[in-house]
C-alpha cells in the first residue's frame, strides 16, 4: 500500500474527484482566509470532540482528550460520540457531556434518510452550544462539514476524506503512524505536547457494586484463581481466528488450570463461535450481557486477555491489562496495535496485508488462520506464570 497517498479512500475515481473538490475549495478558502479568526488558545472556553466511529477508534482518542482536558482546566469539554459507545465515558472526569448518536452514518444499519436525519440533528444540538473550538480526529469530511455549518470558529482535523479546506488548522496525516499519536499530534496546533500516555478507564463505585451484584457470583465460585477474559468477536470477518481453534485453545487452557475464562462479545459473537459445549465454572460466559462500560470493571479484576483486533482489546490496553492479541493483516499493526507495554503480538506475516477488507480478498485468510493454537497457548501459559508485573499506572504504547 502507498503510505504516501493524501486521501484514505483506494479507488482512484474518488481520490481524483475529492481532489478536485479540494482544489476547488481551497482556491475559495484561501480568498476567504482574511475574515478567519486566528487561532488563540486563551480565547477557548468551551471545546467539541467528535467520534463517531468504531469503538478502538474511540479509545485511542481518549489520551488527547486527556491531554486536552488538563491544558485547559476548567474549559468544559463535551464528546460526541455513538450511543453504544458514549456510555464508556459516562464517568469520566475529563467530559462535561455526552451527545449519544444513533443512526449515523458508521452504523450499517442506517438507511440514508436516517443519516441525513442524523446529522441535521446534530448540527441542530451543537449549534444550540457556542464553541470555540471543534476537534475531528478522524479526518472525516461530513464531522468536518459538521463543524464548519455549526460556524464553530476553530475548527482542528486531518482531510484524508476531503474538505480539508473547512478547517481553521489541517494537520499533516501520516499512514504510517500510530493512531495515537496522530491524535495528538493534532493538539500541537494549540501548543499541547505530551508523550502519548495510556490511562485507565474510570468508573463509579455504584457503576462497580452493581457489576459485581450481577455477576459477582459466578465469577467467584472458585475462588481467587487467575482470570482470563476471552473475546472471540471482531468488527469483520478478515479479523476473526477460526471458531475451532477457539475449541482446541479453550480445551487446552481448561486442561492446564491456568485460570477461569470468561467470555465476552455480543450475542452475534456467540453466533459464530458457541463456545465449549460443557458449561462448568471454570467458563462463564457473559456474552450479550455486558455493556462496553463494564469492560473496565472486569478487566481489572483479570489477569490477562486473549482475542482478537477489536474495541474490547483496546480497553484491555488502557486499563493495562496484559493482552494477547491475533492480529490479522487487515490493517498495519504498527499503526493499529493496543497501545500498550503489556502487548503480546499474535500474528502470521502475509504479502497482501494490509488489505483493509472485511473479509479476505484471497479466500485463504492465511494471517489468521496459519496463527497457531501452540503459540497462542504458550504466550497466555507465560503471561499466567510470569511474576505479577501489572502496572496500576498510565502505560505507554509498544513498539512494534
Amino acid at each position: 500500500m502507498n503510505k504516501t497517498r493524501r486521501y484514505a479512500f483506494k479507488s482512484r475515481a474518488i481520490t481524483f474527484w475529492v481532489s478536485l473538490f479540494d482544489a476547488a475549495g481551497t482556491l475559495l478558502a484561501a480568498a476567504l482566509r482574511f475574515f478567519q479568526p486566528r487561532l488563540d488558545p486563551s480565547r477557548i472556553r468551551r471545546i467539541l470532540v467528535i467520534r463517531l466511529d468504531a469503538l478502538g477508534d474511540v479509545v485511542m482518542t481518549r489520551p488527547a482528550i486527556a491531554a486536552l482536558w488538563r491544558a485547559f482546566p476548567g474549559v468544559p469539554i463535551d464528546l460526541v460520540l455513538s450511543a453504544e459507545n458514549a456510555v464508556l465515558f459516562d464517568d469520566a472526569k475529563e467530559v462535561r457531556n455526552i451527545l449519544p448518536v444513533t443512526g449515523h452514518w458508521f452504523s450499517p444499519t442506517a438507511s440514508f434518510a436516517q443519516r441525513i436525519r442524523t446529522f441535521l440533528r446534530i448540527l441542530s444540538q451543537i449549534r444550540k452550544v457556542k464553541y470555540d473550538l471543534a476537534i475531528d480526529f478522524r479526518g472525516d469530511l461530513r464531522h468536518i462539514l459538521l463543524l464548519w455549518l455549526a460556524g464553530i470558529p476553530y475548527r482542528i482535523g486531518y482531510g484524508i476524506t476531503g474538505g480539508g479546506f473547512f478547517l481553521t488548522r489541517c494537520g499533516s496525516y501520516s499512514f504510517e503512524r500510530h493512531q495515537v499519536d496522530l491524535n495528538l499530534a493534532l493538539l500541537e496546533f494549540l501548543s499541547v505536547k505530551e508523550l502519548p500516555v495510556n490511562e485507565p478507564f474510570t468508573y463509579s463505585g455504584e457503576r462497580k457494586r452493581r457489576f459485581w451484584n450481577l455477576y459477582g457470583e459466578p465469577l467467584a465460585r472458585l475462588g481467587p484463581v487467575k482470570k482470563i477474559v476471552l473475546h472471540a468477536g471482531a468488527g469483520y470477518p478478515s479479523k476473526r481466528w477460526p471458531p475451532e481453534k477457539y475449541d482446541e485453545l479453550v480445551r487446552r487452557i481448561l486442561e492446564a488450570s491456568l485460570g477461569q475464562i470468561v467470555l465476552i462479545g455480543t450475542e452475534h459473537d456467540r453466533e459464530v463461535w458457541r463456545g465449549p459445549e460443557q458449561r462448568t465454572d471454570w467458563v462463564i460466559d457473559l456474552r450479550g450481557k455486558t455493556r462496553v462500560c463494564d469492560l473496565p470493571i472486569l478487566y481489572d479484576a483479570a489477569q490477562v486477555f486473549v482475542g482478537g483486533d477489536s474495541g474490547p482489546a483496546h480497553i484491555a490496553a488502557a486499563q493495562g491489562l496484559e493482552s494477547v492479541v491475533l492480529f490479522s493483516g487487515t490493517n498495519d499493526a504498527r499503526v493499529w496495535h493496543p497501545w500498550t507495554v503489556r502487548l503480546h503480538l499474535q500474528r502470521h506475516s502475509v504479502d497482501c496485508s494490509p488489505c483493509e477488507e472485511r473479509v479476505c480478498p484471497l479466500g485463504h485468510h492465511d494471517c489468521m488462520n496459519k496463527i497457531s493454537v501452540d503459540e497462542v497457548f504458550e504466550t497466555i501459559r507465560s503471561v499466567l506464570t510470569a511474576p505479577d508485573g501489572r502496572n496500576p499506572t498510565p502505560n505507554r504504547g509498544s513498539e512494534i
